[in-house]
C-alpha cells in the first residue's frame, strides 16, 4: 500500500533555485518518489529534480 502525503503550501511567486536546489538535496536522500503540484495549473514535477520544481 502506499503511503500518500499532502501538505499545501502557498508560494504566490514560485520557488527560486537556491531553494529549489536545497529541497532536491533534502528529497534525494529518500527512496520514495516526491511530486511538487502546481495547483493552479495542474501541473507537478519531480522533487527530486530543482529544474522540475
Amino acid at each position: 500500500m502506499a503511503l500518500v502525503i499532502e501538505f499545501t503550501c502557498d508560494l504566490p511567486n514560485g520557488v527560486h533555485a537556491r531553494p529549489a536546489s536545497l529541497v532536491e538535496t533534502l528529497c534525494n536522500r529518500f527512496s520514495s518518489a516526491i511530486e511538487w503540484r502546481n495547483l493552479r495549473r495542474e501541473t507537478g514535477g519531480n522533487a527530486k529534480s530543482a529544474l522540475a520544481i
